[in-house]
């Protein structure tokens, strides 16, 4: 499923057919002057699940990062039923410090760098040997050709 079509499925039911759900809880950002709480790094398809159930329920962390979109990156005060402000001191998950490549890390990732040209598409995931391979691709000559 493409994260784009995400929507059209939650709003079709076919997201576990909406059976059993009829509360949602999410975390936000506080609200902005225009009466919107921002759903922060996990908007794709949270819009859409608060509006197809009965009862929308935000928990308001100050330490939530704001994240726009564009669309549907935030819920109007006006569609939510309850609002739970969030301890001063809860923090936001993160990825914990990860381990420092090994030599076996930089190695492996040096070999790869070669089959690596100029254009590629590549993605990375978490980890010692996916920084060790970003890393170099940053130290490298290969252009920044991200997404688009």
């Amino acid at each position: 499923m493409l994260c784009h079509t995400t929507t059209i499925f939650v709003n079709a039911g076919e997201v576990n057919n909406l059976k059993g759900m009829d509360h949602h809880w999410h975390q936000v950002d506080p609200m902005d002057d225009r009466g919107y709480f921002n759903f922060g790094p996990n908007s794709s398809e949270e819009l859409e699940c608060f509006l197809n159930l009965k009862v929308r329920v935000v928990e308001v962390n100050k330490n939530m990062p704001v994240c726009y979109g564009g669309v549907k990156e935030a819920i109007h005060i006006s569609q939510i039923d309850y609002i739970v402000e969030a301890p001063d001191d809860q923090e936001i998950f993160a990825v914990p410090e990860l381990p420092k490549p090994t030599e076996a890390d930089i190695q492996i990732a040096k070999n790869l760098l070669e089959y690596i040209h100029d254009g590629d598409c590549i993605q990375l995931g978490i980890g010692a040997m996916p920084n060790a391979v970003g890393q170099l691709i940053a130290d490298s000559d290969l252009k920044d050709n991200r997404e688009k």
